[in-house]
């Protein structure tokens, strides 16, 4: 008798623990599952990925999870996941970002016959990305006056906004032909410029309409970068690279030379997916940081670019 009352005991407490036992919940795994399945669709690193296993992994770390906003932590672990360095669960905004503070050079430092423009962060809004355009060229006009021996493009502190009008702004110093692309697994868009015009493959995005040819063409170009040059900056710094007479000096970018795209959740979250990665007209593709041709110290970044200016 008392041997079945402790089977009794046993098989009641056992049946206790089943009922406590808890899964997932089906919201949350329906969430991640869109995620995963958004990943797997678009991500640039999607050709190498076991999307099976990525899922069982994705999905036993989230664990018991109850709500939404328990699998956040699990989204980012499936970022991580990518090795792309750059996708994002509900990255900062770009105006949360304070390094695009224009360097303070000392009047003296640039003659006259060398012109500098400090590429800052491109604007959102429409408005003001057109006074953005506007303002640089003007830049380029006014010191195009006088004969200049050759172009500084300041890029340090410049993290942030559109590529393809800050492309169109400097074009006059660009030049025309094919300056970059759009690379990864499956596709290779170039970026094209065309007196002001800026197109992604066949795509127009950026048409100047009144384009300004500088008076010395295909002038060398000295091209500034830091630690803080990242993703639209890293941009620019691509689009020089491989163009004849050009030379870039400072320290590595910041490390994130890829094109995302951005999708709103179920829940309103945010999630940044890198496509694909930065790469110059030679097709040479930068997924990791942008090393300059000659690595200097910020205190001597400008006077090198000057004399190897000079030099041309």
């Amino acid at each position: 008798m008392r041997s079945l009352f402790i089977l009794a005991l046993f098989a009641t407490l056992f049946s206790g623990c089943q009922k406590k036992e808890q899964h997932i919940a089906p919201e949350a795994k329906t969430y991640l599952n869109e995620v995963i399945t958004l990943l797997e669709t678009k991500s640039v690193n999607r050709k190498h990925i076991d999307w099976t296993k990525f899922r069982a992994d994705v999905l036993a770390h989230a664990g018991k999870a109850a709500t939404l906003q328990e699998t956040h932590a699990s989204v980012g672990y499936a970022l991580q996941l990518l090795k792309d360095r750059h996708s994002a669960f509900n990255a900062p905004q770009p105006e949360d970002i304070h390094n695009d503070t224009i360097p303070e050079l000392p009047s003296d430092i640039i003659p006259k016959n060398i012109g500098y423009l400090h590429l800052g962060n491109c604007p959102k809004d429409e408005d003001e990305i057109e006074m953005y355009r506007q303002q640089v060229i003007q830049q380029i006009i006014e010191q195009d006056k006088q004969p200049t021996k050759g172009w500084i493009i300041d890029l340090r502190g410049n993290n942030s906004g559109a590529i393809s009008p800050m492309l169109a702004a400097i074009a006059p110093i660009l030049g025309n032909g094919t300056i970059g692309y759009f690379i990864n697994d499956t596709n290779e868009e170039p970026w094209i410029s065309e007196n002001g015009k800026i197109f992604y493959g066949s795509t127009l995005v950026e048409d100047l309409h009144e384009f300004y040819k500088v008076k010395h063409s295909k002038p060398p170009v000295a091209i500034l970068t830091d630690a803080n040059t990242r993703n639209s900056g890293e941009a620019i710094a691509v689009a020089f690279k491989g163009r004849p007479k050009t030379k870039s000096f400072g320290t590595k970018t910041y490390g994130a030379s890829s094109l995302n795209e951005t999708y709103i959740l179920s829940d309103g979250a945010t999630i940044s997916i890198t496509t694909s990665y930065f790469a110059d007209r030679n097709k040479t593709a930068y997924k990791q940081a942008i090393t300059p041709d000659q690595e200097t110290s910020p205190d001597q970044v400008v006077p090198k670019a000057v004399q190897w200016l000079k030099n041309q």
